[in-house]
């Protein structure tokens, strides 16, 4: 059964958000007030966000999670390996994958849960500033800028280039990243170009399974890959995130509303305004 979830609210933030995850065929987002919306597929709860104030939000094929407000994480949605146990503990980053989940700590360390196949449980032991989760891969970026990938690595997903990188995505088999000097970085699978990033400067990224997106230094947006559902064909006008999801792709504008587009069969690009 499909079930769209969104909230009404009579605050003066209504319709403003300031965090966008998009997962398989579902989507969420932080309000301004720190309240979670989902809209999409429900099937295993996916779309049923926990009630509370949150700061950082992540959706994986048919599961979430979040970065509650004292810096404990909710996970909610499909439970198949335990990827919705999360830790105890205090975290500052989320990322959500397909069969797994992972954090970073407060004292830089990863913690990973789910699915221990293809070596995801060989988290890195140094401390890290930001965390990607893909289909059976992961990967951080150190405290020296400089990238760790560890899982299946068929593709090359998890063997990054040299260099120095901000920002981290993980897709189903490749990966992207955005050097320190606001250029792009993608390597692994790349069958529909979505390791084949555009020229010039960026200043977020998010990869799927066959597409990637990412915000240029003027806040419009750039994605390449599989376009077969229109996932690659961004909106025009100025954004500050990113998110894609298996065949739809949204972006928070410059004004706090969202925009999505793409698949929406199961309403995943038809976010609450």
């Amino acid at each position: 059964m499909v079930v769209l979830v969104s909230c009404s609210t009579t605050d003066s933030s209504a319709g403003q958000y300031t965090a966008i995850a998009a997962g398989g065929l579902h989507s969420c987002a932080i309000r301004a007030d720190q309240t979670i919306a989902c809209w999409g597929w429900n099937d295993d709860g996916q779309a049923d966000p926990p009630t509370g104030q949150y700061t950082a939000i992540a959706a994986g094929v048919s599961h979430s999670c979040a970065i509650r407000a004292d810096q404990t994480i909710a996970c909610w949605g499909d439970n198949l390996f335990g990827k919705v146990d999360p830790p105890a503990g205090q975290h500052t980053a989320i990322a959500a994958g397909n069969s797994h989940s992972c954090a970073l700590r407060t004292d830089n360390g990863i913690a990973c849960w789910g699915t221990y196949a293809a070596g995801l449980a060989d988290t890195p032991t140094d401390q890290h500033t930001a965390i990607a989760a893909g289909s059976d891969h992961s990967c951080a970026i150190r405290t020296d800028d400089t990238i760790a990938c560890w899982g299946d690595n068929w593709a090359g997903q998890a063997d990054p280039p040299i260099g120095q990188y901000t920002a981290i995505a993980a897709g189903s088999d490749h990966s992207c990243a955005i050097r320190t000097d606001d250029t792009i970085a993608c390597w692994g699978w790349n069958g529909y170009g979505q390791a084949n990033p555009p020229a010039g400067q960026h200043t977020a990224i998010a990869t799927t399974a066959f597409h990637s997106c990412a915000i240029r230094a003027d806040q419009t947006i750039a994605c390449w890959g599989l376009n077969d559902d229109g996932q690659a064909d961004p909106p025009a006008g100025q954004h500050t995130a990113i998110a894609t999801g298996h065949y739809h792709s949204c972006a928070i504008r410059v004004d706090q509303t969202i925009s999505c587009w793409g698949w929406n069969d199961d309403g995943q690009a038809d976010p609450p305004q």
